[in-house]
């Protein structure tokens, strides 16, 4: 049974086709060359943060795998941007969509007091940071958002979420930032600052 002529079917399959892959997120091209639909697709996927602030009212940040018992993603040595996992330092200049970072070493209880023996310094507060002096410039993403300290009327402290944009709210707060006494940890993701939570030093 004829439907009709054949190089209309054929563009109808070719049209319902490319509506699937798009609800799928899919990237469709149909061409015709002699009445004849020709349809290519490809799939472009955004990579999802893997490094992300999951209790903000858990800070700091335990050790991930290959820390070598500093907070976060560790203290790695060597110059350049940090790469992509959860670093701590100091945020000393910022702007629209990038910034200056001075990575630091952060650690907490035993291993605090370990490593500021070995530095010849005494821990205060159970925490211990060594400064390495790296400095380097961070972009930050489009879409990224700081976790601010704040202290509502208990005076209990509490973070915030807000866009980085917005960022600093306060800075003369609990974290002067930017600045040198600016304590933050990056999390980095495909290369780019997605959150910054603002560490509290007593």
């Amino acid at each position: 049974m004829n439907n009709g002529p054949m190089p209309e079917r054929l563009l109808a399959l070719a049209l319902a086709i490319a509506l699937v892959a798009c609800d799928a997120g899919e990237s469709v091209e149909t061409t015709t060359t002699a009445g004849v639909a020709t349809t290519t697709s490809s799939t472009t996927t955004a990579l999802a943060p893997v490094y992300t602030v999951d209790d903000p009212s858990r800070f700091p940040p335990g050790p991930t795998n290959g820390s070598d018992g500093a907070g976060g993603s560790g203290c790695p040595e060597g110059g350049g941007p940090p790469t992509d996992g959860i670093w701590y330092g100091y945020v000393t200049v910022s702007s629209a969509d990038s910034v200056t970072f001075e990575l630091a070493c952060f650690y907490f209880g035993n291993e605090a007091a370990e490593e500021a023996a070995a530095d010849g310094a005494e821990v205060a507060n159970d925490y211990y940071i060594r400064r390495t002096g790296e400095i380097t410039d961070v972009s930050v993403g489009e879409d990224a958002r700081a976790w601010t300290v704040v202290a509502p009327a208990n005076a209990e402290l509490t973070v915030e979420a807000i866009a980085y944009s917005d960022w600093p709210q306060d800075p003369a707060g609990y974290t002067p930032c930017p600045g040198e006494s600016c304590s933050v940890w990056l999390y980095v993701n495909n290369g780019v600052a997605t959150e910054i939570l603002e560490q509290y030093l007593p």
